[in-house]
Order: C-alpha cells, then structure tokens, then sequence
C-alpha cells in the first residue's frame, strides 16, 4: 500500500501540469476565438472565458492580467502564423517547376487569409488606440518578421545576401497583400486582387533583376 501511495504522489504533480497546460491553452485559443468572431472590443475576459468553456476564476490564475492573455494570444497567434507560412512555402517550393520569385506570392497571399492573420490584423487595427496593444504588437512584429526573412532566405536562396533589396521585396510583399486582404471586407471583386498580384509579381520580377545586376545601384555595391 504504501508503494501504491508512493506511486500514486508522484502521478499527481503531472496531472495537475497537464490539466494546468490544458486551461492554459483553452484560454489563449479562447481568447483568439473572440478576436476572430466578436473582434477585439467586445473581447472582455468575461467573453473570452465563456468563450474558452472554462471559469473566469481560473483564466485568471494562469493570466492575472488582460495584458498577460493579450501577451500569450499574441506570441501564439505569431507562432502559429510563421510555422503556417514556413510548412506552405517549403512544400511548395520542392516543386522543380517553381518560378523564382512568384510562388511566395501566392502562397503568402493564401496565408495572409488565413484565419490565424486574421486574428493579427484584427489586434493591429485595435492598437492604433490602445497603447498596452500596441506596445505589445510591435514586440511580437519585430520577431516575426526576423523569422519571415530568415525562412525566404532559406526557401529562395536566389535572394540570400541581396541587402536592402530583399529588404524592399519582403515589404512589398507584405504591406501589398496585407492592406489587400483588409480591403477584401469592403471590395469584393476578387480580379482586380489578381491583377494586383500579378503587379507585383512583376515589380519583384525587377527587382530581383536590379538585385543580379552587375551595375546595380543598390546601396551595398
């Protein structure tokens, strides 16, 4: 019997971890369900909880402040972001057949619909007047964008080592397809969308030529 309790004691302690791990991330996943379908005003910790099927009061244990599950949601949510982007545009570009720059739009056109991005964009329009978010999402942006750089660079290495010219491409890449798939909730015509990416396809397509060109200006030659 004592063995048994002995053995018993030790069990304890993991199920608790685990039963803690798991109201842990019901929350956070709770609190990005609310972002997603009642956007971030209407995201209280009352909602969030319901939201999470779990009490308030133990939401509150594992995240005492709003800043703490806003914190956690965000480094989550980035998480999950670039791991999504890294796992589509490998698989992608194991394709033989892939063009050098005009497969990561597509791909990071789809990503950026992705319900995860979603739940980003819907923190970043809400910063513009909350200080606390904001602060809190140019933190988590900074890093996430370090990780995006370094997977294209991997990926594309046709643009490894292009300085600033890489630097312009991956912005406009981004602030293009993101401010797109913003507008997509008021233009719902979606040819125009592909005209747009094939814009850009074109004007990479450019750049990735100023970028190999032995006269090239770019500030690192």
């Amino acid at each position: 019997m004592p063995r048994a309790t002995k053995k018993n004691g030790r069990r304890k302690p993991k199920r608790r971890f685990a039963k803690s791990s798991i109201t842990r991330e019901a929350a956070i996943n709770g609190a990005i369900k609310c972002f997603l379908e009642l956007g971030y005003s209407r995201s209280s910790t009352i909602e969030i909880a319901k939201m999470a099927k779990i009490s308030r009061g133990a939401m509150i244990y594992h995240f005492p402040t709003k800043k703490d599950l806003l914190s956690a949601a965000l480094v989550h949510i980035n998480t999950q972001r670039i791991q999504q982007f890294a796992d589509a545009i490998r698989l992608e570009t194991k394709r033989p057949d892939r063009e050098i720059d005009m497969t990561g739009v597509d791909v990071y056109w789809k990503y950026v619909n992705s319900p995860m991005s979603i739940a980003y964009m819907e923190l970043l329009m809400a910063s513009r007047t909350d200080k606390q978010l904001a602060r809190l999402i140019r933190s988590s942006t900074k890093k996430f964008e370090q990780s995006f750089r370094e997977i294209v660079q991997e990926v594309f290495p046709e643009w490894a080592n292009k300085g600033e010219l890489l630097d312009l491409a991956l912005a406009l890449v981004q602030f293009m397809l993101e401010g797109m798939a913003l507008n997509r909730y008021v233009h719902a015509e979606g040819s125009t969308r592909e005209k747009l990416r094939d814009y850009l396809k074109k004007n990479l397509a450019d750049i990735y030529e100023d970028a190999t060109d032995p006269k090239s200006k770019s500030p690192e030659r």
